[in-house]
């Protein structure tokens, strides 16, 4: 047997043999995914679910990392703790899920207002002023003009996924990877579930223009644009290979997303 197809055996077994993990990234449906609401069962399984994090290397510098208000009680794990598991993450249209943070920021469902949120008194000033804000600041608050979807990088600035679901087909992505992975799959009830407005609705050119603009690394990364997910157009699809994981890089200090020795979004 040649060297090509030995290597292509142990790296299949290896892919079956990791466990699964979900980093949860605000907004992007990890709620349902892990049904916390209701404490039932998740919709795929197993799954270790580890939440709200960041990925740290103590044996390194974190560029410039601070911690941030939205982010200062959430856990802190070690990227070598991620060896043995096969990552997950879920990421949403920067413009779809600003809607949703507005939403749930300025409690606009009565279920789930909270006028203790930082961004509470901001987002009651309207949906524009909310997103104005956003792109205006640095790192001392999550969100920011910085990365929205940061936590799938390490804060050494390693992309440290395996698999990317898209909100916007969550539950077909989710079935396709328990196919892929051999694990459990059941749609559930949604929770948390905002209004059903049409994103586009709230935007006018000029704050079309701005986001793209701010948040155009992620918009060039997983292939959105105002209108939703673009076939094909992304960076990254669903499954991220080993050569995505080394060549693309995101580093926090300097607010830099290199992909194969290029930036881009800038």
């Amino acid at each position: 047997m040649n060297t090509s197809v030995i290597k292509s055996v142990r790296a299949i077994a290896r892919h079956f043999m990791l466990k699964s993990c979900y980093i949860h990234i605000p907004k992007t449906g990890g709620t349902y995914l892990a049904q916390l609401e209701t404490g039932g069962e998740p919709v795929i399984w197993p799954m270790k679910y580890l939440g709200h994090c960041v990925i740290v290397d103590s044996t390194k510098l974190s560029q410039g990392y601070g911690r941030m208000v939205g982010y200062l009680d959430k856990p802190q794990i070690e990227q070598t703790d991620l060896d043995s598991f096969f990552v997950v993450s879920t990421v949403r249209n920067p413009y779809s899920w600003l809607v949703s943070y507005a939403g749930h920021a300025g409690g606009w469902s009565e279920k789930y207002r909270d006028s203790r949120h930082y961004d509470y008194e901001i987002a009651q000033k309207g949906f524009d002023y909310l997103v104005r804000s956003i792109a205006d600041r640095d790192s001392e608050i999550w969100p920011s003009r910085k990365f929205i979807h940061f936590a799938i990088f390490s804060l050494t600035g390693k992309l440290v996924v395996d698999w990317l679901n898209r909100t916007e087909s969550l539950d077909g992505d989710l079935e396709n990877l328990a196919n892929r992975r051999m694990l459990t799959f059941r749609r559930q009830k949604k929770q948390r579930v905002g209004i059903k407005k049409d994103y586009r609705s709230f935007y006018n050119d000029a704050l079309v223009d701005l986001v793209g603009q701010t948040w155009g690394r992620e918009l060039e990364l997983f292939g959105y644009n105002f209108d939703g997910e673009v076939a094909n157009a992304g960076i990254l699809g669903r499954t991220i290979t080993s050569k995505q994981r080394e060549g693309v890089t995101y580093n926090w200090a300097s607010d830099i997303c290199i992909v194969n020795g290029s930036v881009i979004g800038r």
